[in-house]
């Protein structure tokens, strides 16, 4: 199997209805390749194949991110065949495969604000926006890195569980530069070995305690 086409499979779910539409939507040359990759994704029960038809369950596209993960298949590529929404959840399945307890969509009202994923490990809490854009101006990013600073601050006041956050911007894409105002916009691709380096960096982040 080449597990580069699970990358291209997620174009395909949950739309498709027959082999011949999974292999459109998917842009495989090949119909032989596409019933192959339905086969294997059915063995991991992902979808279900009878005959020249095909069919997902609403769950199969997170199911398939996993198992893409799994085999090691680059975030960044994964995440151009998805939408903003699945982009958001794609976040969340690599926080809670490195232990992270996530919540997500969470809205705030007086001042009314909305957090992408706030994901919470060992005392120390993550507060995420996710951005699928393909490209991010300074200007843009400085506005981004300011509203997620008193989204932050916000969210810390009202939750007196909380000792401290992390304000953090996840991109689709490398961006011009690291940090603003000490707040990392991590690529998607970067996100894992992130997660598992910033606590050595913490002087260099922008804690907001309590």
């Amino acid at each position: 199997m080449n597990y580069s086409l699970l990358a291209q499979a997620l174009r395909g779910i949950p739309y498709s209805n027959s082999i011949s539409e999974f292999q459109s939507l998917c842009n495989i040359h090949s119909y032989t390749t596409s019933m192959e990759l339905l086969r294997f994704l059915g063995s991991k029960g992902i979808g279900n194949l009878s005959d020249a038809k095909v069919s997902f369950s609403s769950t199969d596209k997170m199911k398939l991110l996993l198992l893409a993960l799994h085999h090691e298949c680059e975030p960044n590529l994964l995440s151009l065949n998805l939408n903003w929404k699945d982009f958001e959840n794609f976040v969340t399945i690599i926080l809670q495969t490195k232990n992270y307890l996530c919540r997500t969509n969470i809205h705030l009202t007086k001042p009314r604000i909305q957090i992408d994923v706030v994901a919470t490990l060992k005392g120390m809490t993550l507060i995420i926006d996710c951005k699928h854009w393909r490209n991010m101006t300074t200007s843009k990013m400085e506005e981004c890195a300011n509203q997620q600073y008193v989204r932050t601050k916000i969210y810390v006041e009202r939750n007196r569980h909380i000792n401290c956050g992390l304000p953090i911007i996840v991109t689709l894409n490398e961006v011009s530069q690291p940090f603003v105002n000490k707040i990392p916009f991590v690529p998607i691709s970067r996100l894992g070995s992130f997660l598992k380096d910033y606590d050595l960096h913490r002087d260099q982040l922008c804690i907001v305690n309590r």
